[in-house]
């Protein structure tokens, strides 16, 4: 496929230089990809490591956003090739796989979590939520533990005993991320208004050699550009044009999710990776219709000779989520750097942490010439941790201190032995809460749970349990759309309004989950005589997720916090 700019054709992209990487080897970028990637925005993810305090427990994974943003673009690059997209195509994708982390918070997810659950603890005095509004000195204990369980409830309640909203929600899935704590959103604020990114990309995508703009473009051309790069990376389906580039960069399988496999395994040491090269090689793009009715929507999904890498794939995250992200010695020390960013929030001291939605907002939107935003990043959440480990500051919460005292020497509070507090669910709810309750630190954790819902705590916290539950794959059979349709208009006369809204919502839901799940096209010949509808995965026979889908592992470690002054 050919692009003709300026009396110029063009049929391939125009690489500049080379980044030698040590998953791919070099990799080639454009002239704007280069310079991007020398702004102090971007060099920013050098500071952010892809897995916050995994190298606490495997040494050699101290691998950087800054290297895994680079393998995206490679792997999105490599699959848009397969697929034939067009140079445009291929450059606005390779900008946005680029981009897709430049809004990371320091410890990348963890302090994520920590600013996106914020929002829900209250004040006792009402107001602005900061320290000096956690009067009682357990309030803050009492705040944070009761956030950490209603969280940890809601997903075992959604594994138990699901709403009829619950199961609607895991069926429609999502369409971008709408929150503006979100590190998509973030980054789609940076890339929108960065004035440094925003020179870049008018001044190397200005020049003689064309390959997005058909004339020379105004600033505004320019900053709409940057908006489709940045709905890409939020994955918002704005644009018919892009689904397929959203696709590359929000599913199941997706260029994030194949570089992380990847890389992780690659610096960690296991074999938790993926068969890239069969997965690529067997990808494909197909205009689908759902129903008769609907307009045909750009699918982009595997051949069936792709499904074997498919399922290891899946299988290899679903092990991957379990025993290395979920290693019990990880979750101690990402709780407890969970408190300290909680903890730094609040704090009314200025510390470099944002304290309000709109002092992030004018942090992104920052000259260059101003580093808070360059100095957001996990060297400042271990400057933090310094000073509240010596702190004699009486309004720090005790629990912090503490957990501040053992990080600055490298050490974890330590946890039960899990073992026995493990359990595998293939089967039905009814065994799944049986299996649950005979799980000790089950008991203990719905203690917990009842203590701080009621708030009901008096005392410094000395144990708590974290709950982590792990799915094989987010998709549903084919079935369960028909299901509810078929409970929603249950009882309703079979008019053909009724059967059109039936099949309306079916529709809708269904093709959600096409653009966002693993989709396996068949056989298409002429004439439709070998055609054979695309399906999700789980719904192809010789898949082995087919039979494995429901497979979730829930696991209860209990952690003992021993405070440094009682040592002492």
């Amino acid at each position: 496929m050919t692009h003709k700019s300026a009396g110029v054709t063009l049929d391939k992209l125009v690489f500049v230089d080379k980044v030698m990487d040590s998953v791919y080897g070099y990799i080639d970028v454009t002239k704007v990809e280069r310079e991007i990637i020398a702004l102090p925005i971007f060099k920013r993810l050098h500071m952010i490591k892809q897995l916050s305090l995994v190298d606490f427990v495997f040494p050699s994974a101290v691998h950087t956003r800054f290297s895994h943003s680079l393998g995206v673009m490679y792997m999105a690059d490599a699959m848009a090739v397969q697929l034939g997209l067009g140079i445009c195509e291929r450059q606005k994708l390779r900008l946005a796989a680029l981009l897709h982390d430049i809004g990371h918070y320091p410890l990348a997810h963890v302090g994520e979590k920590a600013y996106l659950l914020l929002s829900k603890v209250k004040p006792v005095s009402g107001g602005p939520l900061s320290l000096s509004s956690l009067t009682d000195p357990l309030y803050f204990e009492n705040a944070l533990f009761e956030l950490h369980y209603s969280e940890q409830e809601k997903e075992l309640r959604k594994l138990i005993s699901p709403t009829a909203k619950d199961i609607k929600a895991s069926l429609f899935g999502k369409t971008g991320n709408s929150t503006s704590w979100h590190h998509e959103t973030v980054g789609a604020k940076i890339i929108n208004e960065n004035p440094d990114i925003l020179r870049v990309v008018q001044e190397c995508l200005c020049d003689e050699k064309r390959i997005v703009f058909s004339g020379t473009p105004s600033q505004c051309d320019i900053k709409v550009f940057l908006e489709g790069i940045s709905n890409i990376v939020k994955g918002s389906y704005v644009s018919p044009e892009d689904y397929v580039l959203v696709q590359l960069l929000h599913s199941e399988l997706d260029a994030d999710r194949l570089d992380y496999m990847k890389r992780d395994s690659i610096h960690i040491g296991t074999n938790f990776g993926a068969d890239l090269g069969t997965l690529i090689k067997n990808l494909e793009k197909r205009d689908v219709s759902v129903t008769p009715c609907r307009k045909p929507l750009p699918v982009v999904g595997i051949k069936e000779k792709g499904v074997a890498a498919a399922d290891q794939f899946l299988i290899n995250r679903f092990f991957n989520n379990r025993h290395i992200l979920g290693n019990r010695h990880i979750l101690a020390l990402e709780f407890m750097a969970f408190a300290i960013i909680v903890c730094a929030y609040l704090d009314p001291f200025p510390n470099g942490f944002p304290k309000s939605e709109a002092e992030l907002t004018e942090m992104v939107s920052e000259r260059s010439n101003n580093c808070s935003l360059l100095g957001f990043t996990d060297l400042l959440f271990w400057k933090v941790v310094r000073e509240y480990s010596v702190t004699d500051r009486s309004d720090i919460p005790g629990i912090v201190k503490s957990f501040s005292k053992y990080l600055s020497k490298y050490q974890e509070v330590s946890s039960s032995v899990p073992h026995a507090n493990k359990v595998d669910i293939l089967t039905d709810l009814h065994i799944t809460l049986r299996s649950l309750s005979d799980l000790p630190n089950y008991r203990s954790y719905k203690t917990a749970v009842r203590k701080f819902s009621n708030k009901r705590c008096h005392r410094p916290i000395e144990k708590f349990q974290d709950v982590r539950i792990v799915s094989l794959s987010r998709q549903k059979p084919f079935k369960n759309y028909l299901d509810i349709a078929e409970r929603k208009y249950h009882g309703s006369s079979s008019t053909t309004s009724s059967v059109m809204e039936k099949c309306r919502l079916v529709a809708e839901s269904f093709e959600n989950r096409l653009l966002e799940s693993i989709v396996v096209f068949g056989k298409e010949e002429e004439g439709g005589a070998c055609f054979s509808s695309p399906r999700l995965l789980i719904d192809c026979k010789q898949s082995l997720i087919h039979s494995l889908s429901s497979l979730k592992s829930v696991e209860i470690t209990e952690f003992n916090i021993l405070f440094h002054d009682k040592e002492d």
